[in-house]
């Protein structure tokens, strides 16, 4: 990618009876209700939030249809399913793992453009709601892209959706798992529903960097890999805090900062994903 900062845009859009929101406001977005209650979803198109990441990240996925190599079988699927049946998934939770999620953070393809979807939890009840939609959206891809995604969200996800007995939900994942376990070890196919592809990319960036960079953090490879750096980013560690004091005083000033926080993971997670499989195709190539 562009040795160049992206800015990322996390506009807060005025309402349509014009009043300019202040800081204390939840960015524009709209209620979702489904049977497990209601949630707000903020959406923005990625050539809004990031024009240069929409530009480059576009141009170079029409490439891959055009030049293929054998890459490792999560890098395959995204490569070939980008973006319609891709989703990039990142959450924003109140604490370790087991605590409660208040915030799932996509990036996935909605016609004509790539969108990061937001899906809040404006309040402690709201989570189980929350989830719902989460799964509503993955039965619609087949390729689930994280970071760190295999120890830490995807078990969160799995663990909190059956805390809220979204039984539905866990139970066709169980069953994916068993499919995809078989296509590994069989040489033949299997009938029934597409096996779900989990890419956890920090585990295809150790393989690609470790030797080369400080570490593989997000927010390092963000800076050499992605060449962006952030400033004024909320520390992880005052995240928590953040949520809980807009459910106790409603004020959303500091919550605008981790949605912040979330696009911008959310922005360099797609760009990493871009820089993984070109990397791959490189040393495919030269092989």
């Amino acid at each position: 990618l562009p040795k160049t900062a992206c800015p990322v845009n996390f506009n807060v859009r005025s309402p349509s009876n014009g009043r300019v929101f202040s800081t204390s406001d939840l960015p524009a977005g709209r209620e979702i209700e489904n049977s497990s209650g209601r949630h707000w979803l903020i959406e923005q198109p990625l050539s809004e939030l990031c024009p240069a990441t929409h530009a480059s990240v576009t141009s170079r996925s029409f490439r891959w249809q055009d030049k293929k190599r054998e890459l490792h079988v999560e890098l395959d699927a995204l490569q070939n399913g980008f973006p319609q049946a891709a989703m990039f998934l990142d959450l924003e939770t109140c604490g370790f793992s087991g605590s409660m999620v208040f915030l799932v953070g996509l990036l996935l393809y909605k016609h004509p453009d790539l969108v990061i979807c937001q899906l809040l939890a404006r309040n402690y009840a709201e989570e189980k709601a929350m989830f719902q939609t989460l799964w509503e959206l993955l039965e619609k891809r087949s390729v689930l892209v994280t970071f760190n995604g295999k120890s830490f969200d995807w078990p969160v996800v799995k663990d909190r959706s059956i805390l809220h007995q979204l039984a539905t939900a866990v139970q066709p994942l169980q069953r994916l798992t068993e499919i995809l376990q078989l296509n590994r070890t069989t040489n033949h196919g299997v009938s029934g529903p597409d096996p779900l592809i989990h890419c956890d990319l920090l585990h295809h960036a150790r393989r690609l960097w470790k030797n080369r960079l400080p570490n593989c953090k997000l927010q390092t490879l963000e800076k050499y890999v992605c060449g962006r750096h952030r400033r004024g980013d909320i520390p992880g560690r005052d995240i928590p805090a953040a949520y809980h004091n807009y459910v106790r005083t409603g004020d959303a000033w500091q919550l605008g900062a981790v949605l912040h926080h979330n696009s911008l993971d959310l922005v360099t997670l797609l760009e990493l994903s871009v820089a993984v499989i070109d990397r791959e195709s490189f040393t495919s190539k030269a092989s």
